[in-house]
């Protein structure tokens, strides 16, 4: 009698699922919302100082020009880290699962208000810091060193980007990583 399955491949790489950390998203979204607020109530209050706009603006209207776009640009500042931090509090919240998911032909990624993305393997350079020995590598920790994967498309740091946006702590990330990178490298 013959065994009717077949054989595992040994060298197939891993598929792994990592999560966003929704804490670390609600941190972030924290440390966004404080300071486009501090702006934006910065704005309001040098404008509330003022008083009399048009009265401003009759006597020294040059002054008023620079005043007002002073408080335009704390406004339109204020408000871009108020709108980045409402995007992590929704990644917090989101009701669907968000993670980015390992396997051997992509990254895939799906993120929430962030939106999905996929890199393909082929679309990426693997390459190990200088003063690392790429056939060193397997004796190295994972907390030894950091891959440096690059998204030739995008000219993204792929490593950078999957860690801030999950939160995975970064030996954890190089371990998910280790089996894909390793493999590219002797490609």
């Amino acid at each position: 009698m013959t065994d009717s399955t077949p054989p595992k491949n040994v060298n197939a790489l891993p598929s792994i699922r990592l999560r966003v950390d929704r804490i670390h998203a609600v941190v972030r979204s924290i440390w966004r919302l404080l300071p486009g607020g501090v702006l934006l109530g910065l704005g309001y209050l040098i404008g509330f100082q003022i008083g009399s706009w048009s009265l401003f603006w009759e006597r020294q209207s040059i002054t008023f020009v620079a005043i007002g776009t002073f408080i335009l640009i704390l406004a339109m500042s204020g408000l871009s880290f108020v709108v980045s931090g409402i995007r992590w509090l929704l990644l917090a919240g989101w009701m669907r699962p968000v993670h980015v998911d390992i396997d051997e032909t992509a990254i895939r990624a799906s993120l929430g208000p962030f939106g999905s993305d996929t890199i393909h393997w082929s679309d990426v350079r693997c390459t190990v810091a200088e003063g690392f020995d790429a056939d060193l590598l397997s004796q190295l920790d994972n907390d030894a060193f950091t891959p440096h994967i690059r998204d030739a498309r995008s000219q993204r740091d792929v490593y950078a980007w999957i860690q801030s946006r999950t939160g995975v702590a970064p030996e954890s990330l190089t371990g998910a990583l280790r089996p894909h990178f390793e493999s590219r490298l002797n490609d």
